[in-house]
């Protein structure tokens, strides 16, 4: 399937139909008429052109209400005149949409059947052939075949392109809709559902680009960083296409939720734009795995603005900037007013784990069958340890060992950050913190973070220990660094650079006290967990017990130090 292929998916008509209410429907309500018959309204990528149809038929419903309207005051002052079916004449519905509707795509077969179906629609309940009439040559200035992506004069092309500039099919703004960009200073609407495509040289996804076409959208494109997602760039062509109090209204992958090469865009649209609406629909597009997301926004800087979120049946009303205080600037759409409290509330008196520890992600080999083993053949054999060993307070013994070359191994890390006298390792998949203790001087895979202090610090490691692994800081760093799905979830050493971790003011004999009591619980549950794998039968459950109410004790411990009302607990506790 070649639109599949290329990342473009037919949208649900209740998507269409959602985006153009809330975009051409919330103009129809705001303008007035007379600025109204001025609207325009465009779909950069229009593909067959459900959204250029929707958006028609509006503008028609508009109109048309429009001559009922003058009709009724026409038969409210002439009394004798015969009330008769009111519609809108062929001519009407031409000009109607030469005024209005616009569109571009990169595929002339697409832009050959938006021409069509526009024009199907235009002759509803029409009957005979119109007269004088010639159809489809009638659109050639509306919707036009073209890269949507690549604009610029002949020279700028040639400095990427060469000589054959004019085989990337760019597609000059300016030039294209003059009286518009220029003149206008814009489209009022711009809405659709862009291709969703990582450039790559086709590595992860089949589809490719030239090395020159990357070069161009990573020099046109203020948005485009590290992956290059082709909605991205879609994203900020809207915007910038955007007259002010202009709509974008589009449906994207909810990557633009979470992803790290998604923040400048976000932050493009937190700083310059009003959102209304970031919706996540699920799973919209039958043979697509991403989930999609509808954004609905207007350009107009304000102060403050209340956006309307809806995540898994739920809708919650976020202020705008809050998002710009979260990691990366994420759209965290899931949180409601009180767990946003919640997170603010952990932020005080802390300071982020980044600033008192080293955060380092596991060795990578390169090559796992020639670098591990399970005999310590040499020196240069190190014991190792793997993701799926790690759980809360224990790592699980395995005969594992790794030929420790820098000079082989693909990303050998430095043989400090293993050496270390004490040291903390997490696993790198998983929804949860799930950190255990290592004094052995283990080295670590991939599958794990290693985390160790940065200098000599008045709070023990255990300490640390016990706030990753209580409910307070799981409970954060479900909340903040959730990425929305269930697939392959990751504990980045990023993020875990981020927890904010409750420094101890130890000339206070009441947190000193906390800290001290927290070591020691640490201390005994370590213990608990190594006794507890080779215990049997009632002994297993007593100490399965006895972890159970430590674990507790430590919670309320984390609970008192980040100061956490009991409605707070509850909020943590039903997570």
């Amino acid at each position: 399937d070649v639109r599949k292929a290329g990342g473009i998916y037919y949208t649900p008509e209740y998507i269409v139909d959602y985006i153009v209410k809330n975009t051409v429907g919330k103009l129809l309500q705001e303008l007035s008429p007379a600025k109204i018959k001025k609207i325009r309204i465009l779909d950069p990528a229009c593909g067959s052109g459900s959204f250029l149809i929707r958006a028609y038929e509006e503008m028609l419903n508009w109109y048309l209400n429009q001559k009922k309207q003058e009709k009724s005051t026409e038969r409210q002052l002439d009394i004798k005149q015969e009330e008769a079916v009111i519609r809108l004449t062929i001519q009407e519905k031409a000009k109607i949409l030469r005024e209005h509707i616009f569109g571009v795509d990169i595929d002339e077969q697409a832009v050959g059947v938006t021409k069509l179906s526009l024009m199907l629609k235009m002759l509803e309940g029409e009957y005979g052939i119109v007269a004088g009439t010639s159809l489809l040559p009638m659109l050639g200035k509306n919707i036009k075949c073209g890269n949507s992506l690549i604009s610029g004069d002949t020279l700028e092309l040639k400095k990427y392109f060469g000589d054959n500039w004019y085989k990337v099919n760019p597609f000059n703004w300016e030039e294209q809709f003059r009286s518009i960009m220029v003149d206008e200073g814009g489209f009022d609407v711009v809405i659709g559902n862009p291709p969703y495509v990582v450039v790559k040289g086709g590595r992860y996804t089949g589809f490719e680009e030239s090395k020159s076409v990357i070069d161009y959208y990573k020099q046109n494109y203020k948005c485009v960083e590290q992956q290059i997602n082709v909605y991205v760039a879609f994203l900020e062509l809207s915007y910038n296409v955007l007259r002010k109090n202009g709509f974008v209204g589009m449906i994207v992958p909810n990557t633009l939720l979470t992803n790290d090469y998604c923040e400048a865009i976000r932050q493009l649209f937190l700083h310059n734009t009003k959102i209304f609406c970031l919706n996540n629909e699920g799973r919209v597009f039958k043979s697509a795995v991403v989930e999609g997301l509808i954004i609905i926004s207007k350009r107009d800087i304000v102060k403050r603005n209340e956006i309307i979120t809806k995540f898994a049946n739920r809708t919650n009303y976020v202020d705008q900037t809050t998002f710009l205080n979260f990691y990366k600037s994420r759209f965290l759409i899931h949180l409601t007013k009180n767990s946003i409290s919640l997170i603010n509330k952990c932020l005080r008196n802390t300071k982020q784990l980044s600033e008192l520890y080293e955060v380092w992600r596991g060795l990578t080999t390169g090559d796992d069958k020639k670098f591990l083993t399970k005999k310590k053949i040499n020196e240069k054999y190190k014991k190792v340890v793997q993701g799926k060993q790690i759980s809360r307070y224990y790592t699980e013994e395995d005969e594992l060992y790794v030929y420790y070359s820098v000079s082989q191994l693909d990303r050998p890390r430095q043989s400090r950050i293993f050496e270390v006298e004490e040291k903390l390792i997490s696993k790198f998949v998983g929804k949860d913190l799930e950190f255990s203790y290592d004094n052995k001087r283990l080295y670590a895979l991939n599958t794990t973070c290693v985390i160790f202090p940065l200098r000599q610090t008045s709070e023990k490691i255990k300490y640390i220990l016990g706030l990753l692994n209580s409910k307070l800081l799981n409970f954060y760093f479900q909340q903040v660094f959730t990425d929305y799905r269930d697939i392959f979830p990751i504990v980045k050493s990023g993020y875990l650079e981020q927890l904010p971790i409750r420094t101890i003011d130890f000339s206070n004999s009441s947190e000193k006290k906390f800290h001290d009591e927290l070591v020691s619980l640490v201390g005994i549950i370590l213990e608990l967990n190594k006794r507890i794998q080779s215990a049997k039968g009632s002994e297993k459950e007593q100490i399965q017990r006895q972890i159970e109410k430590i674990d507790k004790e430590i919670d309320e411990i984390v609970y008192k130090l980040y100061e956490i009302t009991e409605e707070e607990k509850k909020i943590i506790e039903e997570g």
